[in-house]
């Protein structure tokens, strides 16, 4: 995706990756994956953050009971996304 900054696209990927292991109820889509990764990039954003990920992070995960579930492991999700 030429309009995503490569690292944003991979700490996406490994991010739900790690929403994937969730067990949610739907999991998120290659679609919704991308949709989100563009949205980041339309924001400016070329790093995840908690503060990014918590304002679009229901771009990816559809039902209320995933979002809480995935809600409360932003921090851990988000750190394994993000190591170098």
């Amino acid at each position: 995706m030429p309009d995503v900054d490569r690292r944003l696209a991979t700490q996406v990927a490994r991010f739900i990756a790690g929403l994937r292991k969730l067990e949610l109820k739907k999991a998120p889509s290659i679609a919704e994956t991308l949709d989100w990764a563009r949205g980041l990039a339309v924001l400016g954003v070329h790093e995840l953050d908690a503060a990014h990920v918590r304002q679009t992070l229901s771009l990816v995960v559809k039902h209320e009971e995933d979002l809480r579930k995935a809600e409360g492991k932003v921090s851990a999700l988000l750190a394994a996304a993000t190591r170098a």
